[in-house]
């Protein structure tokens, strides 16, 4: 009986890159080339590997011949996955080259956008020093506070400078 650590580790998810390798190497050790499904007589469909001449599997989905026209509806499944399988041996290797376009792409946007986070930063920083240290705006504030007093002294308003 496993323990509930050993349960949990069987659970957690493979980390995508790991997988995305393990993927790659098993498309590297396939038969190379381009493949093609093809028949020669809609019941038995053939993934052939073009380039070497070679057979590299043969689908044949069976069904007890019992009359009820299951047959044909097996045959068109045998046609699809043969096509599912030749297209794989190129979609696959696509798919792999378009995720390590996009990861390479979005590495450089966290980079950039981490380099965009220090520049913000850095003039936010800027203007909450010019608000503080800004005498223009303390010669400001000085004028505000002596209109008020001359307002809270006067019921007519008061002429600021």
């Amino acid at each position: 009986m496993q323990s509930p650590s050993e349960l949990a580790r069987q659970e957690e998810p493979e980390p995508a890159d790991v997988r995305a390798e393990a993927i790659r190497d098993r498309c590297e050790a396939v038969t190379p080339g381009s493949w093609s499904a093809l028949t020669f007589n809609d019941v038995d469909w053939y993934v052939w590997a073009d380039e070497i001449q070679f057979n590299v599997t043969t689908l044949r989905h069976t069904v007890p011949n019992d009359g009820d026209g299951d047959e044909e509806h097996e045959h068109v499944l045998a046609k699809r996955d043969a096509v599912f399988i030749a297209r794989a041996r190129e979609d696959v290797p696509w798919l792999l080259g378009e995720r390590d376009r996009l990861k390479a792409e979005n590495d450089q946007l966290r980079t950039r956008n981490a380099a965009l986070d220090k520049i913000a930063e850095v003039c936010f920083a800027r203007v909450l020093y010019e608000i503080e240290h800004d005498t223009k705006l303390d010669a400001l504030r000085v004028q505000v506070e002596k209109c008020l007093a001359k307002l809270s002294e006067s019921k007519e308003p008061p002429l600021c400078p």
